[in-house]
C-alpha cells in the first residue's frame, strides 16, 4: 500500500464509564455511564492519532470513479466521507485504555464513526485507496419479525435502536418496508433473543412489541 494509511473497520459496542474514580478515604459521587460505538479495527500500515482528517470508504468505493463523478449526489460522493478520528483506544482485556496513537500491525479502536459506518469500511488518507471487501459470514439471517413500540409515540426512538443495533451486530438485518412496517432478520431463536433484549433495555430503551417469527 506505499505509504497510503488503511485500515479495516467493524462496530463493536462498549460501554466507556466516565466520571471521578472513588479514591481512598473519599466516596466518589456515582460515576455516569455513556454507552458509544467505537469501531474495531486492523491497522495495515502508518498511525493514526485522536484528530487526524481521513477518508471513510464505502465496501462499494471505487477509486476508478472518482474522475468520472459517478456515484455522486450534488457533487459529493456518496461512498466516501471524511471526518476526524475520535478518541483511540487501545484494547486490554475487558478494558479499553485511550491511547495518543497506534502504529501499524496493531489492533484497536476509534471513537466517532458512528455516523458515516453501516457495517464495515475502510480508512485512509486518501480517496484513491481501494476498499476492502466486507466480512463474510457463514450465518445468513433466517428468522423474521415484526416489532413496533407498545407507545406509537415512540417510534423514532425503535427506528434508532433498530440502526444501532444493526451496526453493532453483523449477523441482523433491519428494514423498514414501504408499508411503514419495521422488520428485524435474526440468524435464530436464541440470536433473536438477545437482539430484543438489546433493542429493550440498550438501544431504544423502550417496550415494544414483536410479531410471531417467520423463516424465511
Amino acid at each position: 500500500l506505499r505509504n497510503q494509511q488503511k485500515l479495516t473497520v467493524n462496530f463493536n459496542p462498549e460501554t466507556i464509564e466516565l466520571g471521578p474514580r472513588e479514591e481512598a478515604g473519599e466516596e466518589a459521587p456515582q460515576a455516569a455511564e455513556k454507552e458509544a460505538f467505537v469501531a474495531f479495527c486492523r491497522i495495515y500500515s502508518g498511525r493514526i492519532e485522536p484528530g487526524k482528517q481521513v477518508f471513510v470508504l464505502g465496501p462499494r468505493h471505487d477509486p476508478r470513479t472518482i474522475a468520472t463523478q459517478e456515484h455522486t449526489i450534488h457533487g459529493v460522493n456518496v461512498h466516501v466521507g471524511k471526518v476526524a478520528l475520535g478518541p483511540v483506544y487501545l484494547m486490554m482485556g475487558g478494558d479499553m485504555d485511550v491511547v495518543p496513537s497506534v502504529a501499524a500491525g496493531n489492533i484497536c479502536g476509534i471513537g466517532g464513526l458512528q455516523d458515516l459506518i453501516q457495517k464495515s469500511a475502510t480508512i485512509s488518507d486518501t480517496r484513491y485507496c481501494p476498499p476492502f471487501h466486507g466480512m463474510s459470514l457463514w450465518q445468513t439471517p433466517v428468522l423474521r419479525v415484526a416489532v413496533e413500540p407498545k407507545n406509537p409515540a415512540e417510534i423514532p426512538q425503535l427506528i434508532m435502536g433498530m440502526k444501532l443495533l444493526n451496526q453493532s451486530d453483523p449477523c441482523v438485518e433491519t428494514t423498514v418496508l414501504d408499508t411503514g412496517e419495521l422488520v428485524l432478520c435474526t440468524s435464530g431463536e436464541v440470536h433473536l433473543e438477545r437482539c430484543i433484549e438489546d433493542l429493550k433495555t440498550r438501544f431504544s430503551k423502550i417496550d415494544i412489541k414483536v410479531s410471531p417469527p417467520l423463516v424465511s
